[in-house]
Order: structure tokens, then C-alpha cells, then sequence
């Protein structure tokens, strides 16, 4: 089954198994708790238990140990430091969980060398922790403590949906969308289809393993903590930013056809594939791990610390930069790759047979092998920067001493060496190693010719003589000789040793493989043990041998002749002078009658669209033992399992969620196992499983908005829909005052059809619709909805204006109007008819602005008299206003004069206006006061409009003269004058008419 489960689950289970003590189940000190719901809904499904006496305790602090133990089994951390906290004994129950959280570097925020694990932590401790995880800059938060609700409810916001079953998630064809954190923390995971609104987490227990991400967009952070060195797929990914921090530097990356916006390297790696901005800001402190291998096609990458990269064959880059913190950088260009450009800020070393198009140097040091190899580079350098070759001489003159004569109990944590003519600014590395071959190492920078470096644990050394080898190297990366300086570690008589039995209990499956496991046992010391009971009349287990390792492990004990109750194991050592060590007790209960006489019963009668609410109940089941559960389904499907802790014989078991099985004979079988560890009998219970609930079917409203006409009679249908089945249906506005319309009935019809449905109870809104469909055995359909506007007021408020005054028959003056205040995205119909008669003048539009301006409207089909607008706005959802009337007079302006043949004596000869021939006979223009008046055998034709007069043109008998004449009448001759004959255009359509006064 393919399924994600909420980090809530894990963090709860996780609390209740630290420490051992909580076993029983949550009860009444979280009713209204601020947690409640959070605690309550995992409760319901037997996933969280609290103490003894029935109480979850949500607002006890928590400890740091408990804090770590929940990060580390989240995030899946397992690499161990080479030695924990200087407070943390090898017997306690957390002492895998701190050496595994000092190696994670989740605190390395933490300076000191104790960490006081029993210790409440605080919410800055917390914030510190999850922002290094997180990748964020810690803020300052409060020194308070945290709760154990605070703590739960914060994790599962962090943690958000947590993957840690192998499989392939995400749907197949559609995309899910997760609002909130994605952690991933196993292998073998693919993720397809996932839009990630908040950030992707890869974390350390994918381990070596191998992750593909398919269609996955991260607009959050995508940090890599976990993977190996065939890791990391991305196809057809969209990622944010991508922040790489694997502990062990071997983590390979492939991106096709992917888009990633920026990429930043913490430590070593490989990137294969399309990369857009690659930081390198190396934070690993074993450069060994930290080479970075890159391929493919990358546009800017920005070097920040000093690296070693590989440049693969055929990659193509635009641009690189070795910023100022990078001095020693070694960048190897293969064949085939090319380089546009690179800037260099810091001493580097570039080699290989790549190609260079543009270099830039603005640092010392820079040794760049392509200026001479390939003579297709160009090399831009920078005038004032004078370049030289590193420094090629290794420190030397120096020597160091330790500062202990002798290695014994109390200073075998503490060895500290004192430095001598040592080169300020070097790194120093050092190695102790004892006879055997064992190693303690370090490093560090040279800040005193002097430096002393305290606090060395050489407890994990053989005694005998410790000897100390270091050497130095400067910045240029020269190496000087080694030195040496030796002491001799004698810790006698054997102590600092410790055993743990590896069973917590001891059972009717383990009563003959007891084992315990030597912590700080010496090499070659002899062991002797002894584990009895306490029946006076049964014989010891003994037994003796030689110690080999350090963490010796003995097994395979018998202890079934021992009797049912606690068991005691003592332990000594002695060395090779007979010096013996102190007892160490450590004591087991020992437990192996098995659970008996139970029996349980599933409370439906079948499953069906309750599948997630499936229960059962025990009968006789023994109180404080554990329940195991699995179901399956003869039809297929992955098994649920859970399990839990018994606090009542006929406890119930409630809200398993079965939708992950196929639908069929679902088998249910329960075992009890006591605190022991033994396991009972398996008990089977069978129920039916039948879910297939109506599908594929959809509705339609049958109205395009729901107005003042429409309001009683709504109707839609449904396609597709299955007949026999019962149809419910819910209309409803977004004012939750206002009742929803329901109602239901039975589909007789594939395509039904529900008509006259009242809705004008509800608002003016946008209508919701949604309507499912139930079968018989109950089973409930999908969801499906439709919505409607709907809006029942008439269009009001609005007018209409028409620009005329009066509309002009004998100019034809085309008509237009405004209409003030209407609906804008409504339409408009308009009438226009008159009193005197004729073909009304219709038309309609949309409605755009508040003021619409309509245009150019004809109407010469309408006869003179009182011309009336009348104009109907409907809005959107058709509803219709009130008509708006404005009115206008269409009359005839012809001008009064008489039109005459045009015969016109005095100049001989024939004139052609607007196709009417005139003939002229000897007419003399008399001879006036203005120049530009012309006498002679001319003919002024006059233009002559309301009163004013101008000389329109002049014209000649053989051609036309044209004279801008001063239109002002006082300064010209004003017709009409007695006895003229004169050529005017109506200064309308401009005809050109002979007319006489």
C-alpha cells in the first residue's frame, strides 16, 4: 500500500519508548489539553501509550537524551562519533543516541564536552537543533523549557508527511500537493507527482541507499543529508533550492531534464545533469571525502572554500569563480569540457585538457596549465596583480613533547602535547596509536608558536606504550616531516569497564542464547562471570575466558535451568599480573510462560464504506501485554499492521483504516506478547470487505445563471449515474445564516435530470451545488459539484441622453446617445421611432464603460416629428431593467432658393458644375477697390452659407485661379447683390447648385 504517514506517528511512538517506563495508555489528563486533538486522534488508534498510571503527562519537560533519541529515529542518523560526551557512561540507555548525534553535526552548536543528557532542554536548544537540520540561521529563542506536548506538536510541523517505507509514492497520472514538510528517511523510495509547497528533506537514514524524484516540484529547500554514490534521480523536477550536506562526502546527483534554481554544496559529491548556480561552501573536515565531481551543463558556479573539483569530459560552463576564502583550490578540466569564463579571487591550481575561453586573474598564486596548452583561450591579466608560484617550502623546525610522564587512570581522558617553533597559521595533524595498531586522530590550525592542545581521550587505547606522530602544513599545502614524541600508558589494576546484558528480558524463545557485551575491557585481561536466581537451590551459570576485543560480546548462554524471576549477572576482570577488577552487576528478569486464553472479535458486520473505521475487541486478554495485528484481503492489497499495549481485558481496538485492501475476505490475526517478549498463540477472525462505492459520474447545472425568472425552477443532471442508487443533493450560498436547499431521491435514468428546484430562499451569490450518490449496502460516491451565479435584481439607476438637439433631414445628421450608470459587462437593446412615421431604427451593444457612447445611428428611414429613444439594459444574468426615453425633433433645414438653368450672359464660352453645363455670354466683373479682386474676363462664383460670404473660387474661361479671399464680410462684397447669378454648395455635402437671388 502506497501511502504516507504523518511524522505525528513516529514522534508519538518514539515518546512512549523513552524512556521504559511509559507503557500504559493516555487518559484523562489531555481533555482540554491545547494537544488534545493531536494526542486524542493517535490515541483512538492505539499508536500512543503515556505512563503507569494512565496519564500521558503532555506538560512534563523533556530531556535532552529523549530529544536526541526522537531527532536521530526521525532523521534516520546512524554514524557514530569516535567517543561521546565526557559525561555519558557506556551503561546508560542513551549512549548510542549521543555519540550518534555528535557525529551528525546537528550539535555541533554545542562547545561543551559534557552534555548533561538528563538535563531538561530548553526551546533554544530545540530551535538550534531543528535549524541545523533544517539548514536555517538559528534565532534567538527563549531559555524556557519544553513540554512534551510542545515537543510532539512542533515536530509534526517540521517533520510535516514522513516516508520511511521503501516504495513508490505520489499518483500516477495526477499531481498531489503536500502544503507543508516532505521528509524522506529509507531507501528505495520514488516520488512521483508531488508538488511540495514547504521543503523536501532527504535525511541520513536513506543511508548509502538510492532515491528517484519524477515530476516533483520543492518551492521550499531540497536538503540532502542521505544516499550513496548512485543516489539522487531528478527527472522532469522543478526544485527551488538545492542544499547538499552528505556526512561521508559520496553522494551522487542526477539531474534530467530538471530545473533547479540554486544548488549549494556543503561537503563532496558528484552532480550529473542541467545546473543553473552551483555555491560550493565546503563545511567537511576530512578533505579526503570532499572531492566534488561535476558533469554536464552548468551555467555560473561560485567556489567559497578550498576544494578539489573534477570537471568530466564533455561538460560545458559558462562561468566560474574562486572567491577569496578558496586559497588552494585545485580545479582538473578534462578533455572536451569547456570553460567560457573564469575568474580566480584566490591561489589556484588549474590542470587538465579542457579548454578556457576567457581567463581573469586578480590574485597571487594562480597557476593556470591551459594558457600554455591551448592556444584557442585568451587570457584577460589583470596589470597590477603580480603572479608568482605558491610557496614550495614545507614548514619545518618544529617538534613537540607530551606533557603527561606517564598514562594512568585519572589523566587517560585528558593527554595534552605542547607545540615547539611551530608556524602560526599551519593545520596540524596528529595520530596516537598504541602497540596494537589502534588510532585516535585529530587536527587543527596553529594559532601560538607554542600551542598546546588539551583533553585527548586515549582511554580507548591499549595500555603499554602510546606514541604521537604529527606533522604540519602551511597554507600553500606543503607538508613538513613528521615528528614523534612517545608515553607509556599503564592503567592497573583492570577498571573503567562496564557490561550491559543485551536482552531486556529473558524469555521462553531466548532462555538459551543470553549474551552481554564488555564496554572498556582491556585486551588480554581474563573474564569471569557468574548468573544465578534467587533459589538457593538451583546451580550458577558460570564461566570464564580471555578478553580480545575491546567491546567483547559473549552468547549464547543457557539460562532455561534458572528459575522465572530476576536473574543476576556478576562480572570481573583480571590483567596479566592477576589484578582484579571490580564486580560489575547488572541484573535481567527472566520470564517465559507465554500468553494464553484470549480471544477477539471484529465489531462490524461487514466493511464497506466504513473501511476506515474498522474495530475489534479482545476478549480475556492479559493487561500489559502488547497486541500485534495484521489484516489481509484474498483480493490483494498491502497488509495493515499495528499493535499497542493491553490496559483492559476487553480492550478496543478502533479506526483501522482497511482502504488499503482490495476488496474480498479480509483475515484478521492478533497476538498478545508479554513484557517478557513471549508470544502467544495467533488468533483469526474473517469479515467481508465490499467498497465499490458509485463513480464516474458527474453533474451539470442547466441554467447559465439563476435570475428574477428562473429563481423557482433550477434544475441539472447527472451523467453517468448509476440507476438504483439514491442521489442526495445540498444547493447553498457562502452565508452560513442562510439554510441550504437539500433534498434526494432514486436515479431511474443513466442521464437524470432534477428539475423545480426552489432556490430563491438563498442569496444573490455564487451557488454551490454538490451531489453524491449512495448504493444500497451504504456505500457513499465521491463528491462532485457545480456552481451557478445567481443575481435577481433588475438593471435600475441608469439613463440615456441624445447629443442632438435636433436632428436635420436635409443633411441627414446621423444620430447618437449616451447611457449613463448601466451595468458594465450587461448589454443594451434601443428603439428609435418617430410621430411622424416611418422604419424604426433598432440596434443593442455591451455595456463597457459607465458613460457608453453609441454612434452614427441612421435615421433617414424615419420621417420628420418628435423622434423617441427608448434603451433596455440586461444585465449578465439576463435579468432585465426598465426602459429609459429620451426624445429629439428631426426637421428639414433645406435653404430657400430657387434654382435656375444656367444661362448666364455677358462671357462666352461653356461651364461645366457637378455635371451641369452653363453657358456664359460677355459678363464683365466690375472692377472693385480690393486687389484681390480681379476685373477682366473673370466670373466670381460665390459661396454663400448663413449669412456669410467668401469667394469659394475664380475661374477663368480656360482655366481655374484660386484666391483665399478674406472671409470677413465687412472686407468683402456681401451677396446677395440684385441681378447676380451665382454657383453656391449647401456646405453640407458641398453640391455645387446654380441659383439666382
Amino acid at each position: 500500500m502506497k501511502r504516507y504517514l504523518s511524522g505525528i506517528i513516529i514522534v508519538l511512538m518514539i515518546i512512549t519508548m523513552i524512556p521504559s517506563y511509559v507503557i500504559a495508555t493516555v487518559e484523562d489528563d489531555i481533555t482540554g489539553h491545547w494537544a488534545e486533538e493531536t494526542i486524542t486522534k493517535w490515541k483512538q488508534k492505539g499508536l500512543m501509550t503515556g505512563y503507569l498510571d494512565g496519564t500521558f503527562k503532555p506538560d512534563n519537560n523533556i530531556t535532552k537524551a529523549e530529544f536526541i533519541s526522537i531527532i536521530n529515529r526521525i532523521y534516520g542518523y546512524y554514524e557514530k562519533a569516535d567517543k561521546n560526551y565526557r559525561d555519558i557512561k557506556d551503561e546508560d540507555w542513551y549512549y548510542k543516541e549521543t555519540i550518534i548525534a555528535k557525529a551528525n553535526k546537528y550539535m555541533d552548536w554545542y562547545k561543551k564536552e559534557e552534555l548533561k543528557p538528563n538535563e531538561e532542554i530548553t526551546r533554544q536548544e530545540v530551535h538550534a537543533i531543528l535549524a541545523t537540520i533544517q539548514q536555517q540561521e538559528a534565532t534567538e529563542q527563549p531559555e524556557e523549557k519544553m513540554t512534551r506536548a510542545e515537543v510532539v506538536t512542533m515536530l509534526d510541523r517540521i517533520v510535516g508527511e514522513l516516508i520511511n517505507i521503501s516504495g513508490i509514492y505520489g499518483p500516477e497520472k495526477e499531481e498531489k500537493v503536500i502544503e507543508g514538510n516532505l521528509t524522506i528517511n529509507t531507501e528505495g523510495v520514488i516520488l512521483k507527482n508531488t508538488i511540495i509547497n514547504g521543503n523536501l528533506i532527504l535525511a541520513a537514514g536513506i543511508k548509502q541507499g538510492d532515491i528517484t524524484l519524477e515530476n516533483v516540484t520543492v518551492k521550499g529547500k531540497t536538503i540532502v543529508n542521505g544516499g550513496g554514490e548512485n543516489s539522487l534521480t531528478l527527472k522532469n523536477c522543478s526544485l527551488h533550492e538545492l542544499i547538499v550536506f552528505k556526512q561521508d562526502g559520496k553522494i551522487r546527483i542526477v539531474s534530467i531534464d530538471s530545473e533547479i534554481g540554486k544548488t549549494i554544496l556543503l561537503n563532496g559529491g558528484k552532480l550529473q545533469g542541467d545546473f543553473k548556480l552551483i555555491t560550493i561552501i565546503d563545511k567537511g573536515e576530512n578533505k579526503e571525502l570532499n572531492n566534488i565531481e561535476l558533469k554536464g551543463k552548468i551555467e555560473h558556479i561560485i567556489v567559497e572554500s578550498q576544494v578539489d573539483i573534477k570537471i568530466s569530459e564533455g561538460t560545458k560552463i559558462k562561468k566560474i569563480e574562486v572567491n577569496n576564502n578558496s586559497i588552494g583550490t585545485k580545479i582538473d578540466i578534462q578533455k572536451s569540457s569547456v570553460i567560457e569564463e573564469m575568474i580566480f579571487y584566490a591561489p589556484t591550481e588549474v590542470t587538465g585538457k579542457g579548454k578556457i575561453k576567457k581567463i581573469s586573474i586578480k590574485s597571487k598564486g594562480v597557476k593556470v596549465e591551459q594558457k600554455e596548452a591551448t592556444d584557442e583561450s585568451y587570457t584577460e591579466e589583470i596589470p597590477d596583480v603580480p603572479h608568482y608560484t605558491p610557496d614550495q617550502n614545507p614548514p619545518t623546525g618544529y617538534s613537540v613533547m607530551i606533557d603527561q610522564s606517564e598514562i594512568i587512570p585519572s589523566n587517560m581522558t585528558a593527554l595534552s602535547f605542547t607545540f615547539s617553533g611551530a608556524e602560526i597559521g599551519a593545520i596540524y595533524n596528529y595520530t596516537i596509536f598504541d602497540d596494537s595498531g589502534a588510532d585516535i586522530k585529530g587536527s587543527g590550525t596553529i594559532e601560538t608558536a607554542s600551542d598546546q592542545i588539551t583533553g585527548i581521550d586515549v582511554s580507548g587505547l591499549n595500555d603499554g606504550t602510546l606514541t604521537l606522530e604529527i606533522y604540519l602544513t602551511d597554507i600553500a599545502g606543503n607538508s613538513g616531516n613528521k615528528v614523534t614524541a612517545t608515553v607509556k600508558k599503564n592503567v592497573n589494576p583492570p577498571c573503567g569497564y562496564d557490561v550491559n546484558i543485551n536482552q531486556s528480558h529473558i524469555n521462553n524463545d531466548n532462555k538459551n542464547q543470553l549474551s552481554f557485551t564488555f564496554a572498556g575491557a582491556e585486551i588480554n585481561d581474563i573474564y569471569y562471570y557468574s548468573i544465578d536466581d534467587k533459589n538457593d537451590g538451583t546451580l550458577s551459570i558460570t564461566g570464564s575466558g580471555p578478553i580480545t576485543v575491546l567491546n567483547q560480546t559473549l552468547s549464547g548462554i543457557d539460562v532455561s535451568s534458572l528459575d522465572d524471576g530476576l536473574l543476576i549477572l556478576t562480572v570481573y576482570l583480571v590483567d596479566s599480573s592477576g589484578n582484579q577488577g571490580s564486580n560489575i552487576i547488572k541484573t535481567v528478569k527472566k520470564d517465559t510462560i507465554i500468553p494464553n486464553g484470549y480471544d477477539i472479535n471484529i465489531n462490524q458486520n461487514n466493511i464497506n464504506n466504513n473501511q476506515k473505521e474498522m474495530d475489534f475487541t479482545f476478549d480475556t486478554a492479559e493487561l500489559g501485554t502488547i497486541y500485534n495485528y495484521i489484516i489481509s484481503s484474498n483480493g490483494g492489497g498491502e497488509n495493515i499492521i499495528g499493535s499497542g499495549t493491553i490496559t483492559l481485558d476487553s480492550q478496543q481496538i478502533t479506526g483501522i483504516d482497511v482502504s488499503g485492501l482490495n476488496d474480498g475476505i479480509l483475515t484478521l490475526t492478533v497476538t498478545l506478547t508479554d513484557e517478557a517478549g513471549n508470544e502467544g498463540i495467533n488468533v483469526t477472525k474473517t469479515i467481508e470487505k465490499d467498497t465499490m462505492k458509485p463513480s464516474n459520474y458527474g453533474i451539470n447545472i442547466n441554467e447559465d445563471y439563476i435570475n428574477i425568472s428562473n429563481q423557482t425552477i433550477m434544475s441539472f443532471t447527472i451523467s453517468k449515474a448509476e440507476v438504483g442508487t439514491v442521489y442526495n443533493y445540498s444547493i447553498d450560498d457562502t452565508d452560513v445564516d442562510t439554510p441550504a436547499v437539500t433534498n434526494s431521491g432514486n436515479v431511474t435514468l443513466p442521464n437524470e435530470t432534477i428539475s423545480g428546484i426552489d432556490v430563491s430562499s438563498l442569496n444573490d451569490d455564487n451557488l454551490t451545488l454538490t451531489v453524491y450518490l449512495s448504493d444500497t449496502v451504504g456505500n457513499q460516491g465521491e463528491d462532485v459539484i457545480d456552481s451557478v451565479s445567481k443575481d435577481t435584481i433588475e438593471p435600475s439607476g441608469y439613463s440615456v441622453s441624445i447629443d442632438q438637439s435636433t436632428i436635420d433631414s436635409y443633411y441627414n445628421t446621423p444620430l447618437s446617445f449616451k447611457i449613463n450608470g448601466g451595468d458594465i459587462g450587461g448589454t443594451f437593446n434601443y428603439t428609435i421611432t418617430s410621430d411622424g412615421g416611418g422604419n424604426e431604427v433598432s440596434g443593442n451593444g455591451n455595456i463597457t464603460t459607465d458613460v457608453e457612447q453609441i454612434t452614427g445611428i441612421d435615421v433617414s428611414s424615419l420621417n420628420d416629428g418628435v423622434l423617441t429613444l427608448s434603451v433596455i439594459i440586461i444585465d449578465e444574468a439576463s435579468n432585465k431593467g426598465t426602459a429609459s426615453i429620451n426624445t429629439v425633433s428631426k426637421i428639414n433645414s433645406q435653404p430657400n432658393l430657387m434654382v435656375t438653368e444656367c444661362d448666364i450672359t455677358g462671357i462666352n464660352g461653356t461651364y461645366t458644375f457637378n455635371g451641369i453645363k452653363c453657358d456664359l455670354h460677355g459678363f464683365n466683373v466690375e472692377e472693385q477697390n480690393r486687389e484681390s479682386y480681379i476685373k477682366g474676363d473673370y466670373l466670381i462664383i460665390w459661396a454663400y452659407y448663413e449669412g456669410y460670404g467668401w469667394a469659394w473660387e475664380i475661374q477663368k474661361q480656360d482655366d481655374i485661379i484660386y484666391y483665399n479671399i478674406n472671409t470677413n464680410p465687412s472686407n468683402s462684397i456681401r451677396p446677395p447683390i440684385d441681378g447676380w447669378v451665382y454657383i453656391v454648395t449647401d456646405n453640407v455635402d458641398n453640391d455645387m447648385r446654380v441659383i439666382e437671388n
